[in-house]
């Protein structure tokens, strides 16, 4: 356990309250200098520290307007960018930037962190703005992202901004270790689900109305749900940076302070504002009976409190570079007082064998194979997501990740892994992490403001058992764990492949994968005049990209090559469409019963499908076909090592549910 800072001056002392891992990263410190004890830093009044804020911010807004342009589909971007680019004093990538600098790095080597901790703040913005959360119609200023998108692409907004944050640090960070990247990567992940951002979250929705609820309550909400992302914020760029482990921990609690002191200025300009000077509904906490500081200790109280944070955070900062350290310092006085990796692998010796494609083994049992990895699948998820605290997040969580399902897509990324000679063990987190991710479109698919489905695996979907709320955060947090699952738990395999699968497997959850095509899905449905063209992209990216990504996960954290990886590429392409094909056939020939979710309901909400394009009969062709040119890309692997790839594509064609 981490100790805390040692604030006697508070009203109550700093908690533990989460468990953050702290990366022990001091292996791959390349650093010699050692902090020196010495007086907290003094405020120098000759730095600028509003020109600072200005400079910086204008570099983090450059940055993110070219990270996040407008692509196709066009109308999940502008979403992301209507709320992305909406303004705000980017704080928290200007506290991850400075703490890079501090800590000896540059600033290039933090702002892809600093970039993505302003996407996941957005998100958090945008969902928990929805009509089923906190139900805001302005922010910074402006309506919110739901008032002009609509429910269900403001969902999906969040989801991809959540997702292309992870895309974003793997692929874009320069200079930095692999090693760091995936410590970052957990870092931030960490600091956003079910014990971060989103516990703040949930406890702040139960205690909503309550007349018991005491500051010990108030500062978990808080801790989680405001300096969790904060901290983060600043860890990361001392990650990133070079910092070594002394830095790190200095910092953490630094930031920590400084996290809570953001949430209590906010409690008190809630009450001390207007919308107009706030940019965003003014006295909404007080309207919805929430507890806050001010309703607690009183303003005076609260303002002391505030105080007190400000002066135990900049002590933290004892022993470094006064100049460096200016910023960080500065931090609670500003008005709120406060080489790129592709999706393969290289460099392994491996040259796949020439040879005609695999023929299907009659002598292998493909009924025990998934038996045996399903089991093993549900056991490694069962002991991933346990019950914590607090409770109903876990719950939920847990209530549609373990509700069933043949466990395709882990079967998947162990069975590429083990082709490419890697052992199930290398893969095992990537498996758990897709099936998480899966679950988590499954649960937002089901909303009221999605499809609004009530049954799921023969059971309620989660918004039907845990409310609307709940169920947008439980999926929140099974995105954002399962990338911190991958980057935590993943063993034997190395940095450099960790992080090109984490950057792989973003790039399919968000803007320019599953939710791309959920998006183009949502914009045709009723239209007359949508073509096959159009329809591809839907299935390739809705079901496909991630369908391609498992596999392709297992291929690169197995060890497979360049070719190998590419190869099962191709082959995965296939069989994710063929899968979205089959899907399309089952849906109007199976009974709610036999599928054990809503059927029809494509045929009744009048979406395009492929039965509904080219018929039943041309469906099935286009099926068969899909699954023959799936088998053809396995030629030259092992024919015993392909056979499950074999017999899971054959599955998939011939599945009846």
């Amino acid at each position: 356990m981490k100790s805390r800072p040692n604030c006697s001056n508070f009203p109550l002392p700093l908690r533990q309250g989460r468990s953050f891992s702290s990366f022990s990263i001091s292996a791959v410190i390349t650093k010699e200098e050692t902090i020196t004890e010495g007086e907290s830093p003094k405020e120098d009044t000759q730095f600028n520290f509003k020109a600072y804020m200005v400079q910086k911010a204008n570099s983090v807004n450059k940055a993110l307007d070219e990270a996040v342009s407008v692509r196709d589909p066009p109308q999940i971007h502008e979403a992301m960018r209507y709320s992305l680019l909406a303004g705000g004093k980017r704080v928290r990538p200007i506290l991850c930037i400075a703490a890079c600098v501090l800590v000896g790095g540059d600033q290039s080597n933090a702002m892809p962190a600093a970039c993505a901790v302003e996407m996941i703040n957005t998100m958090s913005l945008i969902h928990d703005d929805l009509p089923c959360m906190d139900n805001d119609d302005l922010r910074r200023g402006k309506p919110t992202n739901h008032k002009v998108f609509g429910e269900d692409v403001a969902v999906l907004a969040g989801d991809s901004l959540l997702a292309f944050a992870f895309e974003y640090i793997a692929t874009a960070t320069i200079g930095v270790s692999p090693v760091r990247i995936v410590a970052a990567v957990g870092e931030l992940a960490k600091s956003i689900g079910a014990e971060g951002l989103v516990a703040g979250q949930v406890v702040d929705i139960a205690s909503t109305g309550l007349s018991n609820v005491g500051l010990e309550q108030l500062e978990f909400i808080h801790l989680h749900k405001t300096a969790a992302l904060l901290e983060a914020s600043v860890v990361l760029g001392a990650i990133l940076g070079g910092g070594n482990d002394d830095e790190v921990e200095k910092l953490r609690k630094f930031a920590r302070c400084i996290g809570l002191l953001f949430q209590v200025v906010d409690d008190i300009l809630d009450v001390t504002k207007s919308s107009e000077e706030l940019g965003k509904t003014a006295g909404k906490d007080l309207v919805a009976d929430k507890v806050t500081y001010p309703k607690l200790l009183g303003l005076e109280k609260s303002r002391e409190f505030s105080e007190n944070l400000n002066k135990e955070a900049k002590d933290q900062l004892s022993g470094f570079d006064p100049d460096k350290a200016a910023l960080l310092a500065y931090s609670g006085h500003y008005d709120r007082s406060i080489q790129s990796l592709k999706g393969t692998a290289t460099g392994v010796p491996s040259v796949p064998l020439i040879g005609e494609s695999p023929k299907e083994d009659t002598q292998f049992n493909f009924k025990a194979y998934m038996v045996q990895k399903a089991n093993s699948v549900n056991k490694a998820l069962d002991e991933a997501v346990s019950v914590r605290d607090p409770p109903q997040i876990h719950e939920a969580m847990r209530y549609s990740l373990l509700a069933g399902g043949k466990r395709v897509r882990p079967m998947l990324c162990i069975a590429a892994c083990e082709l490419v000679g890697g052992d199930q063990s290398n893969a095992m987190p990537a498996a758990c992490a897709v099936e998480m991710i899966h679950t988590m479109s499954l649960i937002h698919d089901d909303l009221p403001c999605m499809d609004n489905d009530d049954l799921r695996r023969g059971k309620p979907t989660n918004h039907k058992v845990f409310g609307e709320d709940v169920a947008v955060l439980a999926g929140d947090s099974l995105l954002a764990f399962a990338f911190e699952y991958i980057a935590t738990a993943t063993i034997g395999v190395s940095p450099v492949r960790i992080v090109a699968a984490v950057g792989e497997l973003a790039k399919s959850i968000g803007a320019e994968g599953l939710v791309a095509g959920q998006v183009v899905d949502i914009a045709s449905t009723g239209l007359s005049n949508v073509g096959l063209e159009q329809l591809e992209f839907i299935h390739l990216h809705k079901t496909a990209a991630l369908l391609e990504a498992t596999v392709v996960l297992g291929a690169i954290l197995g060890g497979g090559n360049d070719d190998e990886v590419e190869k099962l590429r191709k082959f995965a392409r296939c069989i994710g469409l063929l899968f979205q094909v089959v899907d399309d056939i089952l849906d109007v020939t199976k009974s709610s019963e036999e599928l054990g979710k809503t059927a029809g309901k494509d045929l009744v909400a009048d979406k395009v499908t492929y039965p509904k394009l080219l018929g039943l009969e041309k469906s099935r062709e286009f099926a068969e076909n899909l699954n023959k040119e799936a088998k053809d890309q396995l030629s030259g692997f092992d024919p015993d090592k392909a056979a499950p790839l074999v017999a899971l594509a054959n599955y998939i064609a011939s599945r009846q549910n």
